[in-house]
């Protein structure tokens, strides 16, 4: 039975329940900030809305087409997006256009990303229509690169890093991350813990473990906390490591970060002893290890060198004839491959002044003219000693500055660097385009991040860390 035309009311309350749903449907596009958009194949006729029109920066008013589209297309991704448009105009397919790609702002040359969604209408084979949706994703690529060089530079400074960086994730309680110096530290293989968390629990020392956990628990109620304590190695080694553990938030404390130091105190106390002469070797060694150092001999400059790179810090006494001959190649190997192991040379000078400056030169610390004293070696290493402890701390400092730069994120630096140049929290929020109040947020991260009570002190503590001012091209702060 065919339906009777609709009553004017019927009509009615079609047309509102119509514009009802336009108005929803309206409302999902301007909350989610898409701009719908219809082409014409066969004309290239592009109907878009002004926020479209800004994507590819240009005037509400401004005029489109098909060309006029192309124009703007990133060059590197020109190729993909016709690749992507043929094959939605391809009857053999779904009709569909699935694509993120970049352009160039025709009037204003910003680059953006967009995330575009579509579908071909086709007839009798051929496309007739196509409708579309497209998304400014700009301000989420920009994030995604961001993160991206942020872990690339993390890589980087673990892969060189002398202390142990991990994180922790709360929720599997496993290792996600373990940097290669963990081998050297704890003596495994880092692809050994990272699916065993029981298993670096179990190398804790007995007598501070219950400590360590507990710490570990309160720093995932958000406090940051730094804990010595002792691992026990598979082969026995005792090793003692200083732990910075601080949570890593993302709106909840999902995982926690760690930088650990090997702190054992060994370093300084070992003597490396370079002689080839038995006796010489033996009244040494026994001056040596008679005074408290640890002694390993090694007969030969090449034995010593092939192993220098894996040392424990210590000194390095090594005898040198009159000539120079083998015994200069030790300084000048370690000056070389940047090995810091202080080295005391002794030699027979021959009354020649010139012979000693030569020596350091080579890059030794010290130089102990034949004949010397027993007095004059213990003096010597203790001198040395003394240095290797106070670097070691600068060292330490150093280390912690660098890992906490590494953990900003990039507006945090770039107020770091800006504080660095001297600017005030209003020339800084300038340059970066954000607010003054957004600078304090951030300053005040810096801070917290460097431990620093002061400026100056977060300052300092950068500067030494290598972080350099970038100097203004010119007087005026950056657009």
């Amino acid at each position: 039975m065919a339906a009777g035309p609709l009553t004017k009311t019927a009509q009615a309350r079609l047309n509102e329940r119509l514009l009802r749903s336009e108005a929803r449907l309206q409302a999902a596009v301007d909350l989610v900030g898409l701009s719908p958009y219809t082409w014409d194949p066969a004309t290239g006729a592009l109907e878009w809305d002004a926020r479209l029109k800004a994507m590819w920066g240009l005037q509400p008013n401004a005029y489109v087409d098909h060309d006029i589209w192309k124009s703007a297309i990133h060059p590197d991704d020109q190729a993909r997006v016709a690749e992507a448009v043929e094959s939605c105009l391809d009857p053999k397919s779904n009709g569909t256009y699935a694509i993120e790609y970049r352009v160039i702002g025709i009037d204003d040359s910003v680059e953006r990303w967009v995330k575009t969604f579509g579908r071909t209408t086709s007839e009798n084979g051929q496309p007739v229509g196509f409708i579309g949706v497209a998304l400014d994703i700009t301000k989420r690529k920009r994030g995604d690169e961001a993160l991206r060089e942020s872990e690339e530079r993390f890589r980087r400074f673990a892969q060189y890093s002398l202390d142990v960086l991990w994180i922790l994730d709360l929720g599997t309680m496993q290792l996600d991350y373990l940097s290669p110096a963990f081998e050297r530290v704890w003596g495994e293989v880092p692809a050994s813990i990272l699916p065993d968390f029981e298993r670096w629990k179990a190398m804790l020392h007995a007598d501070d473990r219950e400590r360590v956990l507990a710490g570990v628990q309160r720093v995932q109620a958000g406090a940051s906390a730094v804990q010595d304590y002792r691992i026990v190695r598979a082969d026995g080694a005792v090793r003692r490591i200083r732990d910075t553990i601080f949570p890593i938030h993302d709106g909840h404390v999902r995982r926690l970060g760690g930088i650990a130091q090997d702190v054992t105190k060994d370093g300084g106390s070992t003597i490396y002893l370079i002689e080839p002469d038995k006796a010489s070797r033996s009244r040494l060694t026994l001056l040596l290890e008679g005074a408290g150092y640890t002694v390993k001999v090694f007969k030969s400059a090449s034995g010593f060198l092939d192993l220098a790179a894996v040392l424990a810090s210590g000194s390095v006494i090594a005898q040198i004839g009159n000539s120079g001959g083998e015994g200069l190649v030790i300084p000048k190997e370690l000056k070389l491959r940047r090995i810091a192991l202080p080295v005391i040379m002794l030699g027979d000078a021959g009354g020649d002044v010139r012979f000693g400056v030569e020596v350091i030169k080579a890059g030794a610390a010290d130089f102990l003219p034949i004949p010397y004293t027993n007095e004059q070696v213990l003096n010597a290493v203790a001198s040395l000693r003394a240095e290797i402890h106070v670097g070691d701390e600068d060292d330490r400092h150093v280390r912690f500055a660098r890992a906490r730069i590494a953990e900003m994120s990039q507006r945090e630096r770039d107020v770091l660097t800006g504080l660095l140049t001297g600017k005030t929290n209003k020339q800084i929020a300038r340059a970066m385009g954000i607010s003054p109040r957004t600078v304090e947020v951030h300053r005040a991260h810096v801070m917290q991040r460097l431990a620093a009570q002061t400026l100056p002190e977060a300052i300092l503590k950068a500067a030494a860390a290598g972080l350099q001012p970038i100097p203004p091209h010119d007087g005026s702060a950056p657009s």
